[in-house]
């Protein structure tokens, strides 16, 4: 699997990066900045939250490693920049993520060797300390990704999965075909909710694919393009950081049409529920007009 960020923040602001290139529109304006600027040699994750907040880990084209963010509440803000007496950071810069959700209201942070959070959904915030004991994890959190309102998905390193996805449907069921299929929810690599759109979300599997549900129309071509190069460079070896062992290249393509397929049947099942319900409430409606008017 090779390298890949996917970002979605408020007012159409987003970030998508593979080997092959990187694309954003819409950020913060310090965050455009500082990749415009080209001072990020590599990027390791970004985050666009509400308003002008962001954060970006990254190494700079000299060496050295950084992490740069703007109005992320404090106590998070604090957790990301802290350093010991010698003024290194204590986060692990190459592995820190941070998931916000709608308006920064709630937020979930880690490096994989230390856990910040707060407002969490209260499925989410039970289904966390569950599996805690004594202050530490028997059981930790691989994926956790917020979404519209108290929507929320986590996925944990034995690939247990707890959600709660009112507002994204398509995954829902996706998430729910998965988690009963074999090694379905261990080839999920990462589950981008989008926190201010409801149905829109990106899903990337181990093995180089990539679905999404209801984009924004403007970064749609963005998305494709490094949909593309995400699958092209997983063809070719140029393999992510963390080297994971993944299927030869027949196996692969035949997930990539296995998840491509379900994300399809999904869609046309919702779109049919739909039209269904439309009909039903355009039958009773006429009804109804009829009753009011005099009809019989």
């Amino acid at each position: 699997m090779c390298d890949s960020i996917f970002a979605l923040g408020q007012r159409g602001g987003y970030y998508f990066e593979s080997p092959s290139g990187r694309y954003h529109s819409s950020l913060p304006k310090q965050l455009n900045s500082i990749l415009t600027k080209k001072q990020a040699a590599e990027v390791y994750h970004v985050t666009i939250g509400a308003g002008s907040s962001f954060m970006i880990s990254y190494k700079e084209r000299e060496g050295s490693y950084r992490i740069e963010s703007d109005a992320l509440p404090n106590p998070l803000n604090q957790f990301i920049h802290e350093k010991d007496a010698q003024t290194r950071y204590l986060r692990d810069l190459k592995n820190i993520s941070i998931c916000m959700g709608s308006y920064n209201e709630s937020w979930f942070a880690s490096d994989g060797k230390s856990w910040l959070w707060m407002n969490l959904p209260s499925g989410l915030e039970s289904a966390l300390r569950a599996r805690m004991r004594d202050g530490n994890w028997t059981d930790r959190p691989r994926i956790v990704t917020l979404g519209v309102g108290n929507d929320f998905l986590m996925i944990t390193e034995s690939n247990t999965v707890v959600w709660s996805l009112g507002s994204y449907r398509t995954l829902s069921k996706w998430i729910q075909l998965a988690k009963n299929q074999n090694d379905g929810i261990a080839s999920i690599r990462s589950v981008i909710l989008h926190p201010y759109r409801f149905e829109s979300f990106i899903a990337q599997s181990a093995d180089g694919a990539v679905i999404s549900e209801n984009l924004p129309l403007h970064m749609q071509n963005d998305f494709t393009a490094t949909k593309e190069a995400i699958k092209s460079d997983t063809a070719q070896g140029r393999l992510a950081r963390h080297r994971v062992t993944r299927p030869g290249p027949s196996r692969q393509a035949t997930l990539r049409r296995e998840w491509s397929n379900q994300a399809n049947g999904i869609r046309e099942e919702l779109e049919r529920e739909y039209k269904m319900k439309l009909k039903l409430t355009l039958n009773i409606s006429a009804g109804s007009i009829s009753r009011i008017f005099g009809g019989r």
